[in-house]
């Protein structure tokens, strides 16, 4: 185990971070976290799904649905 994802394991005890964050996520870029939407530091999807590139995936999902929401309250 690295010290990284050990590290994220203990600040995210709530998760299961079983993976070491990807390189080439497009969410953290490797660092295992990211800031959302709401400017909030978060765990990354990457550290918890063995799926290549999920961060970039589900990243793009949620910059849809926000765009769609702003949109209707405009």
């Amino acid at each position: 185990m690295t010290i990284k994802l050990e590290t994220l394991m203990k600040k995210y005890p709530g998760h299961k971070v079983k993976y070491e964050p990807q390189e080439t996520c497009r969410a953290c870029g490797g660092t295992g976290e990211h800031k959302n939407g709401y400017g909030e530091i978060t765990l990354c999807i990457c550290t918890c799904v063995d799926f290549p590139q999920i961060g970039g995936l589900f990243g793009d999902f949620v910059k849809k649905e926000l765009n769609e929401l702003r949109n209707r309250s405009e």
